[in-house]
């Protein structure tokens, strides 16, 4: 996935004079990831219901694409099964600045048809995000 999410910046469909994103009311937590790129969940975004948490994750990229170069970024809604170790990707938004800033460039939906849960890899960006929500889960009880 962590390869995929790139190509999701160049691939999404264009939005002309798309909003600007809700960074006010995000509230973006580091999430410790060593050799991976900068990625935060969106703390306000998060759910739990059983085993399973919704939330709202930003990777920011850096891309190199026709000459020009600089750190983008998505933001991912996703759902991940803590007690079955699976991942579902509902929606991609792409934005042209670091931590999901400026004006969103395009988006993506995964929802129909329905996305198939799949197995965390490990050392995936979806590992790390399940270190960090289903392990406080389990601390928090």
């Amino acid at each position: 996935m962590r390869r995929i999410l790139p190509l999701v910046i160049a691939a999404v469909t264009i939005l002309p004079g798309a909003a600007p994103a809700q960074n006010a009311a995000r509230k973006l937590v580091a999430v410790p990831a060593p050799n991976h790129d900068p990625l935060f969940i969106d703390m306000a975004s998060v759910q739990r219901h059983r085993a399973n948490v919704t939330f709202k994750y930003v990777l920011d990229v850096f891309v190199d694409l026709e000459g020009k170069s600089g750190w983008k970024s998505n933001e991912v809604e996703a759902i991940i099964d803590c007690s079955q170790k699976t991942f579902t990707v509902r929606r991609v938004v792409a934005y042209p600045g670091p931590r999901a800033t400026g004006n969103a460039t395009g988006v993506h939906s995964f929802m129909a048809p329905a996305p198939k849960p799949e197995k965390i890899a490990p050392q995936s960006t979806f590992a790390h995000l399940e270190d960090h929500l289903c392990r406080s889960a389990e601390v928090k009880g």
